[in-house]
C-alpha cells in the first residue's frame, strides 16, 4: 500500500480523501445490496428444503408429546442436489490432474507440464475438494456459486541452521561454530481460493451475472477478528484498525442489509463473541475491488495515483464505517478475482434459479400428499368411541386403563349398548401413490433419475438399451457440468496461472509426470520457478466423457484388437496401428503413460535372441504374420510404417518394439 494512502487512513478522523472514496465504494455496494437482498427470502426457503427442516406447528407439539410422528418435509431436494454434486465432482476429477495444458510446439512441452504441476500443487494446498463441493453445493441450492483466488506469501519464524564462516584471527583463519538463528522462511507461495456465500457478494447488478467482469465494481462481505486485522497492519497490508467503529445496528436491521452475518447465531450480534473483556470482538470487512480513475480522488490536492486511465483498485472498509485499505488490484491478469457459475444461466434475469427452487413446488406438494396420509393414520388408529356415560365409568376411559368397569346398576345389559367404536374411512389410501407419480413427474423435469441415482428402473433390460439410458442420463447433467467448468473453473485456473507466472520466486518442489519409457524418469520431483513457467501452451478442451464411456470406448478398442489379431493380414489394408491402438486402449482404462512399457532395443534383441534358443521364429519370418510386423513407426502421416523385420520402432524417450 502506497505510503501518501496508508498515512490517511492511519488518521483518527476520516480525511475528506477517506470520507469521498468511502462514500462513493459504499454507494456501489448499498446499491448492489438493495437489489440483491430480494433473493434473500428465496434462497433461505430453498435452504431449508434442502435441510428438510421446517417450522413445528401446535399439532406436532402434540403428537411428539404422544410419541407419535410430526410432519416433515419429504427430503427429495437433499437427494436431487447430492446426485447432482457427487456427479460433477466424478465428472471432473476422473482424470489424474483437474487442469491440463497443452503446449502449442514441442518446445514448450516442459513449462506445460510444469505449469499442470504447480496447478495441481496449490489445488492441495486449498483442499480444493471440499471448496469444490460448497461450490457446487451451492450452485444447486442457490442457482449461484462463487470462488475468490488471491496470491499469498505465507511466511512463518523458525530456527535456521546458519553453517559455519571462515573468520580472519590474526594471520590464521578458523571458523565459526554452526548457530541457530531465528528468520522469516516462506512456508507457502501461491494462490488461495476461497468461498463466497452469495448472501455476502454484490456484483454490479447493472449488468447480468454472466458479464460480471464487464462491471464497474464488485465486492464481497467477510467477518474477520479485530486480533487478525492487527497482525495484518503488522505486515503492512491494512491500516487504521484501532479507529474501526462497533457495527450500527441500524444498519444491521436494515432490510438491504439483512444477511446471513445477522442472524441469531452470529457472531456479531451474540453475547458469546465478547464473553471475554479482554477480547476486542469482531468486525465486517467489505472487500470491493473498483475500477477507479486514480487523478480524481485527491490527497492534499495531490491525484492519488498518476494514472489518468481506469485502474482496478481493491478497497476494504471494516464496519461500514472506515476504510483500512486501498491499493491497485495489481494482478497481471488485470481482472476481477472472483468468478461465479449459475446452474441455468439466462442474461434476461440477473439472478436464475437453482435446482432446489426449480423443484420446489414438486416437493412441497409431495410432502403435504405424505403428511396429510400421516395426520389422516394418526385419526383413524386413535380408537375414537361413542360412549354412553350412564353405563361406563368415565375414569377408566379418561386414565386409558385396559380394563373398563359398567356401572353396577348397569350390568347385564350389554356392552354395545353403552360403548362404541366410531368407523372412520381414510380418504388418503391413495396419497402415497400420487406422491410417487409426483415423483417421478420431478425426475423429468432435473433430469436426476433412478439411473443418474444409482438405481435401475424395475423390469428387465438389455445391455445396449441400458447403457443408452444411461447415456441420456448423463447428457444433461453434462451440459449443466460443463456450462460451470467453463464459466467458473477453467477462467479461475487461468487466473491462478498468471499469478503464478508472474510472482513465483521461491524455487518449489513439484511431481511432474514425464514422458519417457525410462521407469524411473516416469515420476519425478523438480524444482521450478517462474522462469519454469513461461511458455506457449493453452488449457486442454474439457473432456467431458464419463468414466462408463470411457470404458465402452476401452471395450470397443480391445474388440477390434481381438479382431485384428486373429487376421493380421488384414492390417495393412486397413492402414491401423496397432501399437497406437494399444496405447489408446491402455490409457482409456486408466493407465498413466503407457508409453514407458514399451520395449527398448537391448531388452527386443534379447527377448529375440531367447525365441530364436527355444526353436521358434520371430513373427514376420514364418507363414503367419504377426502383429509386431506394423506395430512401430510412423510415416510421418500417423500411419504405421513397413519396417524390415529385424529392426526396432520407436526413437529415444518412446521405446521401442521388435521388427
Amino acid at each position: 500500500m502506497d505510503d501518501l494512502i496508508k498515512n490517511e487512513l492511519m488518521q483518527e478522523e476520516p480525511t475528506p480523501f477517506h470520507k469521498q472514496l468511502l462514500s462513493h465504494v459504499k454507494a456501489l455496494v448499498e446499491m448492489s445490496a438493495q437489489e440483491m437482498s430480494h433473493h434473500y427470502a428465496e434462497w433461505d426457503a430453498a435452504d431449508l428444503t434442502y435441510r428438510g427442516k421446517r417450522e413445528p406447528d401446535k399439532a406436532d407439539a402434540a403428537a411428539k408429546a404422544r410419541g407419535e410422528p410430526s410432519k416433515m418435509v419429504v427430503p427429495l431436494s437433499y437427494a436431487q442436489i447430492q446426485t447432482f454434486v457427487a456427479f460433477c465432482m466424478s465428472l471432473y476429477t476422473q482424470r489424474d490432474r483437474m487442469f491440463e495444458l497443452v503446449p502449442k510446439a514441442e518446445d514448450y512441452d516442459k513449462a506445460a507440464k510444469a505449469g499442470e504441476a504447480i496447478l495441481m500443487r496449490d489445488l492441495t494446498q486449498n483442499v480444493f475438494e471440499a471448496k469444490e463441493f460448497q461450490f457446487l453445493l451451492d450452485v444447486a441450492r442457490f442457482g449461484l456459486g462463487i470462488f475468490k483466488t488471491a496470491w499469498v506469501n505465507e511466511q512463518s519464524l523458525e530456527d535456521v541452521q546458519v553453517p559455519a564462516q571462515p573468520v580472519n584471527v590474526g594471520p590464521f583463519s578458523v571458523e565459526s561454530q554452526p548457530q541457530t538463528v531465528k528468520q522469516m522462511v516462506t512456508k507457502y507461495q501461491g494462490n488461495r481460493i476461497y468461498n463466497i456465500s452469495p448472501y455476502r457478494f454484490f456484483p454490479d447488478v447493472r449488468l447480468p451475472l454472466s458479464r460480471f467482469q464487464e462491471g464497474e465494481f464488485v465486492a464481497s462481505e467477510d467477518d474477520y477478528s479485530v486480533i487478525s486485522l492487527r497482525q495484518m497492519e503488522a505486515d503492512g497490508v491494512v491500516a487504521g484498525v484501532k479507529w474501526i467503529k462497533p457495527f450500527d445496528t441500524r444498519i444491521r436491521d436494515s432490510s438491504t442489509r439483512a444477511t446471513r452475518r445477522f442472524s441469531q447465531d452470529s457472531p456479531l450480534t451474540t453475547t458469546k463473541a465478547n464473553a471475554s473483556s479482554q477480547s476486542p470482538g469482531m468486525c465486517v470487512v467489505t472487500e470491493v475491488q473498483v475500477v477507479l480513475i486514480p487523478s480524481d480522488f485527491k490527497i492534499d490536492g495531490k491525484p492519488m495515483g498518476p494514472e489518468s486511465t481506469p485502474t482496478k483498485y481493491v478497497i476494504w472498509y471494516a464496519n461500514d464505517t472506515r476504510i483500512i485499505k486501498c491499493e491497485p488490484l495489481g494482478y497481471k491478469h488485470n481482472m476481477f478475482t472472483y468468478d461465479l457459475a449459475e446452474f441455468s444461466p439466462d442474461m434476461h434475469n440477473l439472478v436464475n434459479d437453482g435446482l432446489a427452487a426449480t423443484i420446489d413446488q414438486l416437493q412441497s406438494v409431495i410432502t403435504w400428499l405424505i403428511n396429510s396420509h400421516v395426520t389422516s393414520v394418526r385419526k383413524v388408529i386413535q380408537n375414537m368411541l361413542v360412549v354412553d356415560p350412564a353405563g361406563i365409568e368415565m375414569k377408566d376411559l379418561v386414565e386409558r386403563k385396559p380394563v373398563l368397569r359398567m356401572k353396577p346398576e348397569r350390568a347385564g345389559q350389554g356392552v354395545d349398548k353403552f360403548i362404541k367404536q366410531l368407523n372412520v374411512q381414510d380418504v388418503t389410501g391413495n396419497h402415497i401413490g400420487d406422491a410417487l407419480t409426483l415423483h417421478s413427474v420431478l425426475q423429468v423435469v432435473t433430469g436426476i433419475n433412478e439411473n443418474a441415482l444409482g438405481q435401475f428402473h424395475a423390469g428387465r433390460r438389455s445391455a445396449t438399451e441400458a447403457r443408452n439410458v444411461n447415456s441420456a442420463t448423463a447428457a444433461r447433467l453434462k451440459m449443466i457440468a460443463l456450462l460451470i467448468f467453463r464459466t467458473a473453473l477453467e477462467p479461475m485456473a487461468r487466473k491462478m496461472l498468471s499469478n503464478l507466472q508472474d510472482g513465483l520466486d521461491v524455487e518449489t518442489y513439484v511431481e511432474v509426470l514425464g514422458e519417457s519409457a525410462d521407469p524411473t524418469a516416469y515420476v519425478q520431483f523438480t524444482k521450478i520457478t517462474k522462469a519454469d513457467l513461461v511458455g506457449d501452451y493453452d488449457f486442454e478442451i474439457f473432456d467431458g466423457t464419463l468414466p462408463s464411456e470411457r470404458g465402452l470406448q476401452a471395450q470397443a478398442l480391445e474388440e477390434f484388437m481381438t479382431n485384428v489379431a486373429q487376421n493380421p493380414q488384414i492390417i495393412p489394408m486397413l492402414g491401423f496401428d496397432p501399437l497406437k491402438l494399444m496405447l489408446e486402449w491402455m490409457e482409456l482404462r486408466g493407465i498413466r503413460n503407457p508409453r514407458r512399457f514399451l520395449l527398448d532395443q537391448v531388452r527386443a534383441q534379447l527377448m529375440m535372441q531367447q525365441l530364436q534358443a527355444m526353436g521358434g521364429q520371430p513373427n514376420g519370418q514364418s507363414g503367419q504374420p504377426g502383429l509386431l510386423n506394423t506395430a512401430g513407426g510412423t510415416d510421418g502421416n500417423g500411419a504405421g510404417a513397413a519396417m524390415p523385420p529385424t529392426t526396432v520402432a520407436g526413437g529415444p524417450g518412446a521405446g521401442g518394439i521388435v521388427k
